[in-house]
């Protein structure tokens, strides 16, 4: 499965543009699986924090920061309304995560030390670096 995940990047970005014919576009199989696991993964860390009152906090700040990401992911869509909106409600969502967060601050810095320990850690953060890289590489290469 980690193999899958790892190599499904690349086959998505050849698909946008061997299949497709895509060049620059908010509607290609890179972008949309950007955003449907960005969307997945801020759901299921709010669930997680629904559940685990020891780590609230720390879940609410994780799940916060993966919406925020989206809301610069579907930049397209917020500018409809203006060029650049994405980040007003991005910040609403970061605002929001840290005001909940703030409600349980005694629940924030020893779970996210002990999250930092786990394969769960390794795992988000090297389906971040694959957002982040590809959404940046590909974003402003076509």
């Amino acid at each position: 499965m980690q193999a899958v995940l790892l190599v499904l990047p690349a086959v998505l970005a050849a698909a946008d543009m061997k299949l497709l014919g895509l060049g620059r576009t908010d509607l290609s199989f890179t972008e949309i699986a950007q955003e449907i696991s960005l969307f997945v993964s801020a759901l299921l860390f709010l669930i997680i924090a629904k559940n685990d009152v020891k780590a609230r906090g720390f879940f609410i700040l994780v799940a916060g920061l993966l919406a925020a990401m989206l809301m610069r992911e579907i930049d397209a869509v917020f500018d409809l309304i203006k060029k650049g909106f994405w980040l007003y409600p991005a910040l609403i969502v970061s605002i929001t995560a840290i005001f909940f967060a703030r409600k349980y601050k005694g629940t924030v810095k020893t779970p996210m030390l002990d999250f930092m320990e786990t394969k769960r850690f390794v795992y988000i953060s090297l389906g971040l670096l694959v957002v982040i890289v590809f959404s940046r590489t590909f974003g402003d290469w076509f």
